[in-house]
């Protein structure tokens, strides 16, 4: 852990952990450092780089982009929870499902499932439609990362949703 100090100076007690995603990793990826600190009895924040994001409850899942350029995490603020991608904090929600945000293979796109009331994805910052039930971890990018599919319970049972449009199979 890394522990913060009044006037805000962060000093080193243990480096925590690094995660850096799924794969090879890159060079750039694998010069990249990331601390989850405590920087209150109550308080956590993360340091990317060397450099404090905003204080929360709790941290969880952390994960680079593939080409180590982007880094995102889901925190609690202690009434919501919100991903922080690139220091820049989401739209806060009844929950974000278990996993992890997900990002495209060029790294230019994000994806995760968020809770409130239902479930739906967050594509690129924008909210999909609403189901039941989405399984986080059925969220994948095409190759080229263009196109996002996952699986979905609506009214009428599962289907694959492709790019928000379920594909008319329900199982």
């Amino acid at each position: 852990c890394v522990y913060a100090s009044a006037n805000g100076d962060y000093t080193e007690k243990i480096v925590g952990s690094v995660r850096c995603g799924e794969g090879t990793a890159t060079e750039r990826r694998a010069t990249r450092l990331v601390l989850d600190a405590r920087a209150q009895a109550d308080r956590r924040v993360v340091l990317v780089d060397g450099k404090a994001g905003p204080e929360y409850k709790w941290i969880g899942e952390r994960r680079f982009s593939p080409d180590g350029s982007r880094f995102a995490y889901v925190a609690f603020t202690g009434e919501k929870y919100l991903v922080v991608c690139d220091g820049q904090e989401g739209k806060p929600y009844d929950a974000i499902a278990a996993g992890w945000p997900q990002f495209s293979p060029d790294g230019k796109r994000m994806a995760y499932v968020a809770v409130e009331r239902k479930m739906t994805v967050i594509v690129d910052g924008r909210w999909g439609r609403a189901y039941d039930e989405v399984e986080p971890t059925t969220l994948r990018f095409s190759p080229d990362s263009r196109r996002l599919a996952y699986a979905a319970r609506g009214p009428r049972g599962w289907a694959l949703v492709v790019d928000g449009v379920e594909d008319g199979q329900v199982w």
